[in-house]
């Protein structure tokens, strides 16, 4: 359900939002993306890593993008 509200709170803004329901699949997308996505938003409690973990990969596929923590 969250998932579905982000989009309809940040498509009618003219942000271009891809979701993800776990978080293989959004490092796969991260890895893939050209160009890479200027904002990450991330649960904490994930399946199979916690949402840091998903955030320290991301900076060592692209070190050089921002990041908040």
């Amino acid at each position: 359900m969250l998932l579905e509200m982000a989009v309809m709170i940040l498509e009618p803004l003219h942000f271009h939002v891809r979701t993800f329901r776990d978080p293989q699949t959004a490092l796969a997308e991260f890895s893939a993306a050209d160009p890479r996505p200027e904002l990450i938003v991330t649960d904490y409690a994930m399946h199979s890593m916690n949402g840091m973990d998903l955030i320290r990969e991301c900076r060592r596929i692209h070190p050089s993008k921002k990041s908040y923590s």
